[in-house]
């Protein structure tokens, strides 16, 4: 399975973000699955958000026509309404044939998460045979996040972002990597620690404009904490790899259903409330 992690550039405009989106499928679509950063098609803005939600349906309409004529699945990150009219922060799933799976809603928020709710449900999902799930940005900080959809069967974990620095403001990138490296450090453990594929796919860095973006870095990850190919900071870069899911054995992850340990029940329990898209 071919995965692609797609770092883009993000405005304030879901048309310019749509047109971005589409060039790129047209342009990864040897990989059969395409992940886009949090909040790709909207923006991670308020303003940007509340002015063009009603907008999202139809651009979603113009990405599934997009995985259709193209036959690869796409991860798209964007705000969007919920069945009961709340704004959520979300990764959209759509398939190879443009079926549209569900959503993961982000769970964890942050201060400029202030157009959205907080996600009250955990999701797998299966595209090409091969159960996933999603974290989206501050979620990697938690690592149940992770853990209890592996123990429901998730092998690939696909990690869409839009990071800033604890103030909000641009992560430091000027300090030979010092404050860039938790943020690897975080996705490494998040695969080696249960054995699991994971795909990061975070926006472009804007060297002239810090600000306006994010420090790139996006990732593919084994489950042995290797990572496999990656972007750099600043610009534009399609991360590729094919990638064996059946080799993600979730090893360490099944240890907390062992008989004897003294939280199985817990982890049973959170692993049962994971349910399905499709």
């Amino acid at each position: 399975m071919k995965v692609a992690a797609c770092q883009i550039f993000v405005t304030k405009s879901l048309e310019e973000n749509l047109e971005k989106i589409l060039n790129t499928v047209e342009e990864c679509c040897s990989s059969d699955i395409l992940l886009f950063p949090e909040c790709c098609l909207t923006g991670y803005d308020k303003e940007a958000v509340e002015t063009q939600i009603d907008q999202v349906p139809k651009a979603l309409l113009r990405v599934q026509a997009a995985c259709r004529a193209h036959e690869c699945a796409v991860i798209v990150g964007t705000a969007k309404r919920n069945s009961g009219g709340v704004v959520e922060n979300v990764a959209v799933v759509i398939d190879q044939t443009g079926e549209y799976v569900g959503y993961q809603a982000k769970i964890q928020l942050v201060p400029t998460d202030n157009f959205c709710e907080p996600g009250q449900t955990l999701h797998t999902f299966t595209l090409f045979g091969t159960v996933c799930s999603i974290i989206i940005c501050h979620d990697s900080r938690h690592p149940e996040l992770v853990r209890l959809p592996v123990l429901a069967g998730a092998r690939v974990i696909f990690y869409q972002s839009w990071e800033t620095w604890h103030d909000d403001g641009p992560v430091p990138t000027d300090d030979n990597g010092r404050h860039l490296k938790p943020y690897e450090s975080q996705a490494v453990a998040r695969a080696v620690e249960n054995r699991v594929f994971l795909v990061h796919a975070n926006v472009a860095g804007v060297k002239e404009d810090p600000s306006s973006g994010s420090h790139g870095s996006s990732r593919i990850i084994n489950p042995q904490g290797d990572i496999l190919n990656s972007a750099g900071i600043w610009g534009e870069e399609n991360v590729e790899f094919e990638i064996e899911p059946n080799t993600a054995t979730a090893a360490y992850a099944l240890e907390a259903e062992n008989e004897g340990f003294f939280l199985m029940s817990w982890m049973r329990e959170g692993a049962s409330r994971v349910t399905s898209l499709n």
